[in-house]
């Protein structure tokens, strides 16, 4: 992981550690979830989850699951305004 975060975290090299136990507590999460439910894929988003190199540690923190509990992760379409345009779509739905 030398030089992935180098840039974003200005020099606190204390950081990266924070990100990798993120990472490695989130592919736990992400392998659960799964296991469980077994979706297609799964969405990462958010404003860690879009950052550059973080999904790809991701990736590399599930390679220690069995692949039959590893998804197919993918970046949001919509970016980061993917939970703004997902709030404003729900001021349209009929009061249940």
């Amino acid at each position: 992981m030398p030089g992935r975060w180098s840039p974003p975290l200005g020099g606190f090299t204390w950081a990266g550690s924070i990100l990798e136990a993120t990472a490695a507590e989130l592919s736990s999460a992400i392998a659960g979830l799964q296991a469980f439910v077994d979706p297609d894929c799964i969405v990462v988003g958010g404003g860690v989850g879009l950052s550059d190199g973080f999904l790809d540690l991701v990736r590399d923190k599930l390679r220690d699951y069995p692949s039959v509990i590893v998804p197919h992760l993918v970046r949001p379409a919509l970016g980061v305004d993917a939970g703004i345009i997902g709030a404003a779509d729900l001021v349209r739905l009929p009061d249940r």
